[in-house]
């Protein structure tokens, strides 16, 4: 028999661990429901099938698909429909009741032959050293990659600064960022784990769990930190408002939590017509406006009058949902709309959603959603049994159980000072880049790395002192250029080149530094040389601060 040790780093964990230690020895094991008529798997079995003879009627391949357990209930209407889009996408032939292969199928087939995700993946590099630092999954880019969102990782916060084709600049900051997730790791916490969790905070009672005495203390120290409010359990939601932010304490586990984090902030989003921040835990719903949000509108969005039209109002949510692009792309690959080469950033979602409204593949794509990420008949029947009075929803202020939930949010927070370990770094990369020098006295020109050059530059065969840094693209106009009697052409390029040589003569070694930034151009390392510098790290930080605004906002004029 093994042993094993869980190693809590919260006292929400310590719960969460104690609780499913307890189930596991005592074999109370989560079921595991098996998803039912999957449309993706649907439409790549139907071509699969296509590819096996010259026809199949539709009676014959709906038998078949019914002898399969998760497709014995499937509609011969759903089946049809199913055959009937293929076919539009002339994936297959479809005619009098029978269907078979196209020219089409057999590139499909060979492009999906596995159901599971095409997941790309992005490389991570740091702006200031140019290292790369790690990767990041597709769907952490797809829902959370935003200019000038942060997250963590290898326990730093950086913020996105420009997206590349394969990889990503980021910056480090001092502040809170959320925690990328990867495909399959994100183990949802069960409703059954988190109402026991709740149920652990009322009582109180640990006896018949193995958890030590010190996190048994910790955990009670933490509700005794509550200080009189109110205890949110598995018989009580706390909502506790803070100005512009709203925590909604309720123990219903990832996926309840995550249906009722879209209902709550995009009834809210409508009702004030401002954007609304959410993120959600199995314990509790973060949500931030930009103005303060009554308690008593988020009583009333957990007291529907109709609980059961949870689904058709959700329908309507999910097309602004941050995770439907996701969704939608792997669903329609799967269904051969689009080619498996097709990045997720090229697809505009309005036309998709134009293009394939009311159709199977639509259907399948906001079905994957309430399977993979909610769960719509436990929400129901949480909102019923609060409506009716068997779970009580208290309003309170915030406390040290809602606080626990802030870790993970983007907060809009003043960037810190980068650091001398990373201005150093900067410092390092800029001395390796290869400059290439002119001379404008005699036009000799050479190439030399930044580190090799001496604090005053002057060329190595006249010995003038007017030198220019020039970049790759410029090199073979500026030996054309004639300098004492410029066309007018050429006089923007003769100027910026003399202001160049200017920056240079008068600072040396140091504009080197700067022109050889990313995106820092001579006016820009004009007005970062004429600054105060104390110190070399404050030289250095304004540097850094210029390639990232290039990054930023490169995209707006390149």
């Amino acid at each position: 028999m093994s042993d094993g040790l869980v190693v809590a780093t919260h006292e929400d964990d310590f719960a969460e661990a104690v609780v499913i230690a307890r189930r596991a020895l005592a074999e109370e094991l989560e079921p595991i429901p098996v998803r039912q008529d999957d449309l993706a798997v649907l439409a790549n079995q139907v071509v699969a099938m296509a590819m096996t003879r010259p026809s199949i009627s539709i009676d014959e391949g709906y038998a078949v698909v019914q002898r399969a357990h998760p497709f014995r209930g499937l509609k011969r209407v759903d089946f049809v429909e199913v055959v009937e889009q293929l076919a539009s996408l002339r994936r297959i032939w479809y005619k009098e009741d029978r269907f078979g292969r196209s020219p089409a199928s057999r590139l499909y087939f060979l492009e999906n032959i596995s159901m599971i995700p095409d997941v790309r993946t992005y490389r991570v590099v740091d702006v200031s050293s140019r290292r790369m630092i790690g990767t990041l999954d597709e769907w952490f880019v797809a829902e959370s990659a935003k200019l000038g969102a942060t997250f963590v990782m290898r326990g730093t916060t950086w913020r996105f600064v420009e997206f590349k084709e394969d990889h990503l600049l980021v910056e480090a900051v001092r502040e809170i960022g959320d925690v990328p997730s990867w495909i399959g790791e994100d183990i949802p916490v069960s409703f059954a784990v988190a109402q026991e969790v709740g149920r652990l905070r009322g009582t109180l009672d640990f006896s018949g769990y193995s958890g030590d005495a010190e996190g048994v203390h910790r955990f009670r120290e933490y509700i005794a930190g509550l200080g009189g409010k109110p205890v949110p359990t598995d018989r009580r939601v706390t909502i506790e408002v803070a100005r512009d932010l709203v925590v909604i304490n309720a123990c219903f586990g990832s996926r309840v939590n995550e249906t009722l984090a879209q209902l709550i902030s995009s009834l809210i989003s409508a009702r004030f017509g401002q954007s609304v921040g959410v993120q959600s835990d199995p314990y509790r719903i973060v949500v931030e406006a930009p103005q303060s949000i009554p308690a008593e509108r988020v009583i009333e969005i957990l007291k529907p009058e109709d609980p059961d039209a949870l689904e058709p109002l959700l329908r309507v949510v999910l097309r602004n949902s941050a995770y439907l692009r996701w969704a939608f792309v792997h669903v329609a690959k799967k269904f051969g709309a689009l080619r498996r080469e097709v990045d997720w950033e090229a697809v505009s979602i309005p036309r998709l959603l134009k293009a394939f409204e009311n159709t199977p593949l639509f259907e399948e794509v906001l079905n994957r959603i309430f399977w993979e990420r909610m769960d719509l008949p436990r929400t129901a029947d949480v909102l019923r049994k609060i409506k009716a009075g068997e779970i009580a929803v208290e309003v309170t202020q915030l406390s040290n159980v809602g606080r626990a939930g802030l870790e993970g949010s983007m907060r809009l927070v003043a960037p810190q000072k980068a650091d001398h370990a990373t201005l150093m770094a900067v410092k390092a990369r800029l001395e390796k880049e290869t400059a290439a020098l002119l001379c404008l006295n005699c036009r000799t020109s050479w190439r030399s790395v930044v580190a090799d050059l001496p604090g005053k530059i002057t060329c190595p065969t006249c010995s003038g002192v007017m030198v220019a840094v020039l970049r790759h693209y410029e090199r073979d106009r500026a030996k054309e250029l004639d300098i004492d009697t410029p066309s007018t052409q050429d006089r923007p390029m003769v100027k910026k080149l003399f202001t160049n040589a200017s920056l240079v003569m008068g600072h040396g070694k140091r504009a080197v530094l700067a022109l050889v930034g990313r995106g820092v151009g001579e006016e820009t390392a004009a007005r970062i040389l004429r600054g105060f510098h104390e110190t070399e790290d404050d030289f250095l930080r304004d540097v850094l601060a210029a390639e990232v605004n290039y990054a930023r906002t490169k995209r707006f004029w390149d």
